[in-house]
C-alpha cells in the first residue's frame, strides 16, 4: 500500500474515520498490454462512479470510499454543523474527495 498524504492524514484518516491507513494503487507501467484492475466493496451493495471537476468536493460517510483516479485527493473533515454529525448518525468526521476525476464509491444495499 501506499501512505496517501503523508503520515499524519494516515493517522487522522484511520482513527477519526475508521478507513485504512495504507491506500493501495495500482498502476500500469506496460507501454504494449493493456489490463483491467477489479475492486469491490467489502460490504455487499451497489458501486456508483461519480466524476469530480476541479473545484468541487464530495463528502463521503466511512466506508463509502471505494477508488479514485490519481488526480482525487481524499481527506479527513469535520462536519461544519453540529447538528448533522448528532441526527444523521454518520459521527463527527467524514472523508473530503477533491481535485478532478472519478470516483467509485460504495454503499451498504443499493444506489441510485
Amino acid at each position: 500500500g501506499v501512505l496517501s498524504g503523508g503520515f499524519l492524514a494516515g493517522l487522522a484518516r484511520t482513527f477519526l474515520t475508521r478507513e485504512s491507513f495504507f491506500t493501495t494503487r495500482v498502476e500500469n507501467t506496460s507501454l504494449e498490454a493493456t489490463g483491467d484492475a477489479l475492486i469491490a466493496p467489502s460490504d455487499p451493495g451497489g458501486i456508483a462512479l461519480h466524476r469530480i471537476f476541479q473545484g468541487e468536493e464530495m463528502f463521503l460517510t466511512s466506508g463509502a470510499y471505494l477508488a479514485g483516479d490519481n488526480g482525487i485527493r481524499v481527506e479527513s473533515a469535520m462536519q461544519a454543523q453540529l447538528g448533522n454529525s448528532l441526527l444523521s448518525g454518520t459521527g463527527f468526521f467524514l472523508l473530503r474527495a477533491s481535485g478532478q476525476g472519478n470516483l467509485a464509491i460504495s454503499a451498504y444495499g443499493s444506489m441510485h
